[in-house]
């Protein structure tokens, strides 16, 4: 062969090699540019998830430590949810009140009232609020029930929400008051 023959039988390799070569360096270009939008949406998420679990933090903090009993009761009455101030409230581990009926804290002849109370909380679209006492460890507390309806969707069960707070206290308050006038 001659060297012209095979000159140009070599700029046709190289030619018909080309697109090719164009076609890989073009996905290696596309393949770093995808890694790097990754890389950044991974940066993206790993903050976001940061401070989701802030936020959560947060609630947990806001919740289990609140001054006041937090409960989520069902439509029957029995807790799915209870803070820690509850559970204090009730003289319990809080394992001991989730899952359990509320009436099983009301003092003697509470119940039905407290069943009344339920059944207007999760008929209303306001806040009911409701005086009862509760018996835990033998002690007598009063105690105020503030409530509201969870507004789940159609066909699911009704909760409701209750703030409970301790009222001991403010109501032998008013009874040595009472007294003394």
């Amino acid at each position: 062969m001659s060297d012209n023959t095979e000159k140009q039988r070599i700029d046709e390799i190289t030619q018909s090699e080309l697109p090719l070569v164009n076609r890989e360096a073009h996905m290696l270009h596309e393949l770093k540019s995808h890694q790097l939008k990754l890389e950044m949406q991974n940066l993206d998420l790993r903050k976001t998830r940061e401070q989701l679990e802030e936020a959560h933090d947060l609630y947990a903090d806001l919740y289990d430590f609140s001054p006041v009993g937090y409960l989520t009761l069902d439509e029957d009455g029995c807790v799915l949810e209870a803070n820690r101030t509850a559970a204090i409230l009730f003289d319990q581990e809080r394992t001991n009140v989730v899952g359990k009926p509320f009436a099983n804290w009301l003092a003697p002849g509470e119940t039905g009232t407290f069943l009344a109370h339920l059944k207007q909380t999760l008929s209303s679209t306001s806040n009911v609020v409701f005086k009862t006492k509760i018996m835990a460890t033998g002690k007598v507390r009063d105690i105020r029930l503030e409530s509201s309806a969870s507004h789940n969707a159609p066909g699911k069960m009704r909760h409701c929400r209750t703030v409970m707070t301790d009222i001991t206290q403010s109501r032998l308050a008013e009874r040595r008051t009472k007294q003394l006038l």
